[in-house]
């Protein structure tokens, strides 16, 4: 609930965690975790209703333009064109930024992201079958289903960050997985990943100078204005 107040999607983990009781047939502590967190939230929720606040998630979730909430609520088939724009722009660009930036300069892309896609799921898999760890399969598909839901004025690499952590360590439980089904791939998997590592480290030299490049120089004037202007607020307020 913590990570509820800082972002409302948040949620996610705690409807993870719901989630994941339900299936151990743990029902009183799902039941206890559910009616904690109405009552954590409650008064969040009574302050926005106090003030009117139209700016909550789930109404910025359900718009069609957050910027613009007048021109009200998304229907069934503007959610549908949205996912689909979600799905393409996060599968052809964003993924394959985040697990291997060198490969957007070139059209290598679409195959990061489906392999990413297909070790992810073979976890999931291995996870539902032996009954460990399902709670990351579970945070994973509840966030990405938010994320494909989310106004496509804000698909950003920025929303996948937080679930970053979660896709390595499932690529990892899905390769391991499929080099168990073979033993005598045992070796040779573990001299591809040693050369997959190196070449990751090598290829993305280039991406770390340039952000070290813009680390060492100046802000824009727009950011050196509005950094300016935090910095008299906090002197006259």
């Amino acid at each position: 609930m913590w990570a509820y107040y800082v972002r409302s999607a948040g949620m996610v983990l705690v409807g993870a965690l719901f989630l994941y009781l339900l299936l151990q047939c743990r029902f009183r502590q799902a039941l206890i975790l559910g009616g904690g967190a109405v009552l954590v939230a409650l008064p969040w929720s009574l302050r926005n209703s106090a003030i009117g606040d139209e700016g909550s998630y789930f109404r910025q979730l359900i718009s069609v333009n957050p910027y613009f909430p007048e021109q009200g609520t998304v229907d069934l088939a503007g959610m549908v064109e949205r996912v689909q724009f979600n799905a393409g722009a996060y599968l052809s660009r964003i993924l394959p930024e985040i697990f291997w930036p060198s490969a957007t300069q070139t059209e290598n892309g679409a195959l990061v992201s489906a392999a990413v896609g297909a070790l992810v799921l073979c976890a999931a898999f291995v996870c539902i079958r032996r009954r460990q760890h399902l709670l990351l399969p579970l945070y994973a598909g509840l966030y990405l289903a938010m994320l494909l839901m989310w106004p496509s004025q804000w698909t950003d690499a920025r929303f996948l960050v937080p679930l970053t952590p979660v896709l390595i360590f499932l690529v990892v439980l899905g390769t391991a997985a499929l080099l168990g089904r073979f033993p005598q791939l045992r070796l040779a998997g573990t001299v591809l990943a040693g050369a997959l590592l190196a070449g990751v480290l090598a290829l993305n030299m280039g991406a770390l100078n340039r952000l070290a490049q813009v680390g060492e120089g100046d802000y824009p004037p727009a950011w050196r204005n509005y950094h300016a202007a935090g910095q008299w607020l906090k002197a006259n307020t």
